[in-house]
């Protein structure tokens, strides 16, 4: 999982439980964010978060993703956890 979030060079990673089940992951820096709030359009943020939730509920539609807040909304992090709608 580590070499998967590598692939994600714009945020900063904490892994915080994997297993078969469940993987959660914080997240405590985003480049995104960032980027967005040094161009005067923090609101902009929102829009990188909400491809989060379309990927988990198109591309793989059988993980449901958990994140109660965000950077972008102005939270410490963006704490993801994501399992099985339906375990295999």
């Amino acid at each position: 999982l580590e070499a998967l979030g590598d692939r994600f060079p714009n945020a900063t990673v904490t892994w915080e439980q994997t297993g078969p089940d469940v993987v959660a992951f914080r997240v405590t820096a985003c480049r995104f964010v960032a980027l967005c709030r040094a161009l005067g359009e923090a609101e902009l943020a929102s829009v990188f978060c909400a491809g989060d939730a379309t990927f988990f509920g198109t591309v793989e539609p059988n993980v449901a993703l958990r994140r109660p807040h965000t950077l972008a909304e102005g939270g410490p992090d963006c704490p993801f956890t994501l399992s099985w709608k339906d375990p295999p």
